[in-house]
């Protein structure tokens, strides 16, 4: 069973760094947050969900938006992460420590829009005004048309998790006209605002106030529990941990639809993606089970999967060498499609992404030492970053919280030179940020982002 990230959920207090300290000591003024009931409810139902609503494009006002069930419901596809990139989804909780400016400026400077969910109307003008002062130097400007803040509520930090899964109509399609059908999937129960985001920015995105324009928006249910770390797509395909196999099993949700084997859950992914679903076995040890910790795609025949060397493995203390040295199996293992015996092994992400993509490149990255963190496995990821416009934003690894020292703190700067490579080898410009207050809680910069892809012209 996946652990959620960051169960302790105390009201952060929220920091600017550098010349925009100095505007916290303003008072908060508070947005009206979008309200609405909570649509999704994980418990049994007798009836039927209720129909699809699909919008007008804004400002038509001969437009009226009408109840009725999308067809061609899988006739869709979630673009993969390396395709252009419209605008990125975090909550304003990214604000929370130093961490957070340098990415929405790194964002800003990919050329993606940012949108901004929080009710912190005060918080949304300053970092506003923290942007511009650092961009408008380098021309961007004006950035009223790229920072847009969105007055949602969340629980947590955690966009790619449990923001909306923006998929496009394939050439296929012939419905309704529509740019985007949002894919609204199961969140933990107890992270209420968590779930209602992609529903409510639903409502958002559909009305004149919206940052979209003339952009028709549909949100349909995909009955699964799921998060969006857990999931790394191609055009073709879909990989996922089986921690999502594991965590469906048994359940019934909303439509009244067991989910009894695996074929079920394949079988309701395919209802609203037309991409395939394949499962692999999840990182040993690593409490999310999410795919996004141990391997990335960087292109339709490039694919990452982190590497464990016996000399990371040396600078942990003697017991947490054996849970490293699983690790280290299993990856191997991922990448090479066979054991320590030169077995092969069918389940790995090795073959079955071959058997696909038969002239698949796969190349190693180096991954820090995993080691016990206040009693909990700490897994520190480079796979775990964001490809924006053909910019890489990579996770920075220096300190623990409280000046603490990582136990292979002297290879830190050899990794970066290595992971800096590879994702330069493939094209990217590479952006590091700071991430060590995110990855203690379980993820890095791309769980705290959500992208939203460019639709076709």
């Amino acid at each position: 069973m996946p652990v959620q990230r960051d169960r302790k959920r105390s009201q952060p207090t929220f920091i600017l760094s550098g010349v925009c300290a100095a505007l916290l000591l303003s008072a908060c003024q508070t947005f009206d947050p979008v309200l609405s009931q909570n649509p999704l409810q994980t418990l049994a139902q007798n009836n039927s969900p209720p129909p699809g609503r699909l919008h007008c494009p804004p400002g038509n006002p001969a437009c009226r938006p009408q109840q009725f069930n999308l067809p061609q419901q899988n006739r869709f596809y979630l673009p993969p992460e390396y395709m252009p990139t419209q605008a990125v989804i975090v909550s304003d909780r990214v604000m929370a420590d130093s961490n957070g400016l340098p990415l929405l400026q790194a964002l800003i400077q990919a050329q993606s829009d940012v949108w901004m969910l929080g009710t912190d109307a005060n918080l949304a003008k300053q970092t506003e005004q923290a942007l511009q002062f650092t961009l408008s130097p380098l021309g961007i400007f004006p950035l009223a048309q790229k920072f847009v803040a969105l007055p949602l509520a969340t629980d947590s930090v955690w966009s790619r998790d449990y923001g909306p899964l923006a998929t496009l109509p394939t050439p296929e399609y012939s419905g309704p006209k529509l740019d985007y059908k949002l894919l609204n999937s199961f969140y933990y129960p107890d992270r209420r605002q968590d779930d209602r985001v992609p529903a409510s920015l639903s409502r958002i995105l559909n009305s004149p106030l919206g940052p979209l324009t003339e952009k028709t928006v549909f949100t349909s249910q995909l009955s699964l529990a799921l998060e969006g770390g857990n999931l790394m797509c191609t055009q073709a395909l879909c990989f996922s941990s089986r921690s999502v196999v594991e965590r469906n099993l048994g359940q019934v949700f909303r439509n009244s639809r067991p989910l009894n084997n695996e074929s079920d859950i394949i079988n309701e992914f395919a209802s609203q993606l037309s991409q395939q679903s394949v499962f692999v076995n999840a990182l040993p040890g690593e409490a999310t089970g999410h795919i996004d910790m141990w391997a990335k795609f960087l292109d339709e025949k490039t694919l990452l999967v982190h590497q464990l060397s016996d000399a990371t493995i040396q600078q942990l203390p003697v017991l947490e060498q054996t849970q490293a040295r699983v690790i280290q199996a299993f990856l191997d293992e991922q990448a090479t499609g066979q054991d320590a015996s030169g077995q092969e092994m069918p389940e790995s992400l090795a073959q079955k992404a071959k058997t696909a993509i038969p002239d698949l490149k796969i190349l190693r990255l180096p991954m820090p030492a995993p080691m016990l963190y206040q009693g909990n496995l700490l897994v520190r990821s480079y796979t775990n970053s964001l490809l924006v416009n053909g910019t890489a934003l990579l996770p920075q690894y220096k300190n623990l919280p409280a000046n603490g020292i990582y136990p292979d703190a002297e290879r830190l700067n050899a990794y970066e030179q290595a992971v800096a490579q590879v994702y330069q080898s493939a094209g990217y410009q590479v952006k590091w940020i700071p991430s060590d207050s995110w990855i203690v809680s379980g993820g890095a910069v791309h769980c705290v982002t959500m992208q939203v892809p460019k639709t076709a012209m």
